[in-house]
């Protein structure tokens, strides 16, 4: 179940890699993982972008599992103004530390809004949690 912890609304960065540490920082806040992961999550990148399409990236570690998650858990941040990655923006970054066949349901969940381009746009959007938590719902029922 998501909780109003694990979403972060209008956050900035200046890069991708400063993006996954902000949202890597809410996640070792939350228990979800040690600071390793985080340290995972920058390496992933450098290997292959986690940005998927239209305005989504997933960041995530190497290795789904790794002794640096202490229990699966994700962040939720939405960035306004968009983060490059690369040569494209992301708005919505679904941070995931998952374990196994859970971390491949909870990526495919995530896939799903990447086909939805009207909750894909409000979501970049919303000011407040409210609507957020409403129009996340059909993500966690996918994914939980």
């Amino acid at each position: 179940m998501i909780t109003e912890k694990q979403i972060m609304l209008s956050c900035s960065a200046c890069s991708k890699e400063d993006a996954i540490r902000l949202v890597g920082q809410r996640m070792i806040e939350l228990g979800f993982v040690t600071a390793e992961y985080v340290n995972e999550m920058l390496e992933r990148e450098k290997i292959c972008s986690t940005y998927i399409a239209n305005g989504i990236a997933i960041p995530h570690g190497l290795n789904n599992r790794s002794a640096s998650i202490l229990k699966e858990g994700m962040v939720i941040a939405q960035f306004p103004e968009g983060v490059y990655y690369d040569s494209e923006r992301a708005y919505l970054l679904f941070s995931i530390a998952g374990c196994g066949e859970r971390h491949l349901k909870i990526l495919s969940a995530v896939a799903d809004f990447i086909e939805n381009n009207e909750v894909n746009q409000k979501l970049r959007t919303v000011s407040s949690l409210t609507p957020f938590y409403r129009m996340i719902e059909y993500f966690e029922a996918r994914a939980l």
